[in-house]
């Protein structure tokens, strides 16, 4: 726990149900977004970041094995959050590790072994918790999260000493100079999504194996 926050993975439909509504708060009420809960949803990593002294989700984000499928996305209705189908409902910490794992991809590099990584995605912060470091945290756990289950679950040749991982993300324009801070770069020129200004980003982490 930092800061009187902890981050951890929605493996309950209640961490799940408060991680969606959260993102609808911010992505769709909050900053125009038309749709946000889609097909990933049933195959990513949810984590949340959880408030201490009230045990209140204020934070979210998913993380998804890269390369992202390349089939299309189809979206859920918020109403569906109220049903028993709650996308990704049902998985172990272990499930989850598991599920990342199998779609990654590998190369060696001299003593390193590079995973394909991950990208995270649908980041936001409730607007009281905001300016406190929340997103950090966020972000921080999510890679030490995708870290712990490339070290676990590593089958490299002996002459691999360390671990590559990659993390990409898309971010909103006006929140680029946060991903910067965290050591992410810019990938390229800036790209409309839904309706938002976008800028690809991308960071690399060595780790022991």
């Amino acid at each position: 726990m930092q800061n009187g926050f902890r981050v951890a993975v929605a493996d309950s439909d209640e961490l799940l149900l408060a991680a969606y509504e959260l993102r609808i708060n911010v992505f769709q009420d909050e900053q125009g977004y038309e749709r946000d809960i889609d097909s990933l949803d049933r195959t990513a990593v949810p984590m949340v970041l959880i408030r201490a002294c009230d045990e209140k989700v204020v934070g979210v984000l998913r993380i998804l094995s890269w390369p992202v499928p390349t089939s299309h996305a189809t979206y859920d209705t918020a109403e569906s959050l109220t049903s028993v189908d709650i996308p990704g409902r049902g998985r172990s910490h272990a499930d989850m590790q598991a599920a990342f794992m199998q779609h990654q991809t590998t190369s060696v590099q001299d003593d390193t072994c590079w995973y394909s990584g991950a990208k995270l995605g649908r980041i936001a912060v409730s607007k009281d918790s905001r300016g406190q470091g929340c997103g950090r945290l966020l972000v921080e756990g999510a890679q030490a999260w995708v870290v712990q289950a490339v070290r676990q679950h590593a089958s490299v040749p002996a002459e691999v000493h360390r671990l590559g991982i990659v993390f990409q993300l898309s971010s909103q324009i006006e929140v680029q100079p946060f991903y910067e801070s965290l050591g992410f770069q810019v990938q390229g020129d800036s790209y409309m999504e839904e309706g938002h200004p976008h800028i690809w980003c991308k960071k690399s982490v060595l780790t022991d194996v």
